[in-house]
């Protein structure tokens, strides 16, 4: 099975008897930002059970697209300037909650909302701070 088969596999899964939305409420760790809009997390299942955000090779799994905003490009001062801000309000091995959007359009990734352990949503944090524009696709 191929990765993005394996995401596309859990991500049904967990959609299963759940509706569109699926609020994975719970243990959600931030393990790390990849840049102003995209968090890589590890989803605990329930049950004993875990999807982490990388496999054993370090390859990335399981990666939430923020929902609602774009963030700018990390190949340029801004998009370091967004994921650098990013990184101080979602240090990695922060719990914090997700409700997933949908699929991603370019596959891989889901998107999502995620509120922080303060009760602020991110992306809108991230917004505020002029880090990223609302997109709404």
């Amino acid at each position: 099975m191929t990765r993005r088969e394996e995401r596309t596999y859990l991500y049904e899964l967990l959609q299963a008897g759940a509706g569109w939305n699926l609020d994975v409420a719970g243990r959600v760790d931030s393990v790390g930002v990849h840049d102003g809009d995209s968090v890589y997390i590890d989803l605990d299942l329930g049950f004993d059970h875990f999807s982490l955000a990388h496999d054993f090779n370090g390859h990335p799994r399981l990666e939430c697209r923020v929902y609602g905003i774009n963030a700018p490009e990390l190949n340029t001062d801004a998009g370091k300037a967004a994921r650098d801000y990013a990184k101080s309000i979602l240090p990695s091995g922060t719990a914090v909650m997700c409700l997933s959007r949908s699929w991603d359009k370019y596959g891989g990734r889901w998107l999502g909302s995620i509120t922080l352990p303060d009760g602020r949503d991110f992306g809108q944090a991230m917004v505020d701070a002029g880090h990223a524009v609302p997109y709404f696709p």
